[in-house]
């Protein structure tokens, strides 16, 4: 009997342990502004850094930043997309006051692609001085556009609990049925 609950708990930690490996990748974690804070009109920083190394493609390439104001029309002076390791940037600047919404994606390490969004107020009372290059091309290699709507899919990490949940079934039937025939011997 100790050897059955054994196997079933060594099932369980396959199981289990496998979902949450395959769900690990970049996820964001920390942005530049800060989500919900105001900022000062003018040149801004946006960057978002993430707490594993991203997919070094070349500066900027397989990463998208969107600026988008309140309207929901591009703010379209902002520069190319840069990459560093574990974090996307880009220059922009904020001409009118109101709120904002950064909508961004990238490639982790592994190759899943990541994406989010976040929003902050822009205050031109006082003015950060600097201008940027606009950028003339937008390098995107990511699966699918950046937009508001951005999930994560699910559906192949599903499919690996169901997988290893059937052969973990089909584990325990295996060793309950010998354990039965032991005790008729």
């Amino acid at each position: 009997m100790k050897r059955f609950l054994s196997a079933i708990g060594i099932c369980f930690a396959l199981v289990f342990g496998s979902g949450l490996a395959a769900t690990a990748h970049s996820d964001e974690v920390k942005t530049n502004p800060v989500a919900g804070s105001t900022v000062a009109g003018g040149l801004q920083n946006i960057r978002i850094e993430f707490a594993e190394p991203l997919l070094a493609l070349g500066d900027g390439e397989g990463s998208e930043i969107i600026v988008k104001n309140s309207a929901d029309e591009l703010l379209t002076e902002v520069s190319c997309v840069s990459q560093e390791t574990n974090s996307i940037s880009l220059d922009a600047v904020f001409a009118e006051s109101g709120d904002y919404k950064i909508v961004w994606r990238s490639v982790s390490e592994d190759g899943h692609p990541v994406s989010g969004n976040f929003e902050f107020t822009v205050d031109t009372s006082t003015i950060n001085e600097g201008s940027v290059t606009p950028c003339e091309t937008m390098m995107v290699i990511a699966p699918a556009p950046a937009t508001d709507e951005s999930e994560p899919d699910f559906g192949p990490i599903l499919i690996a609990v169901a997988v290893w949940g059937a052969l973990i079934v089909g584990l325990i039937i295996t060793i309950g049925m010998v354990q039965r025939r032991r005790k008729k011997n």
